[in-house]
């Protein structure tokens, strides 16, 4: 069943033109540090704000994680 939300989405003129583009539009299947895999090929990512990994470290998440607690 798709939601009032969703159907917006779909029919939305903006999304259908960006989806028309859809080669900056994908989901990665994983990804680890910059290293990222789409349709079982792997891509060093260096196009993102996360370009250097770091969203993954264990101490980014560590201190997040404490941050959060705070």
């Amino acid at each position: 069943m798709v939601t009032g939300i969703e159907n917006r989405c779909l029919n939305d003129v903006n999304t259908k033109l960006r989806k028309k583009y859809d080669l900056y539009y994908h989901s990665f299947e994983k990804q680890k540090g910059s290293h990222v895999w789409l349709n079982g090929k792997e891509y060093i990512l260096l196009n993102s704000n996360d370009y250097l990994g770091l969203g993954n470290h264990p101490k980014v998440i560590e201190r997040t994680v404490e941050y959060i607690k705070k």
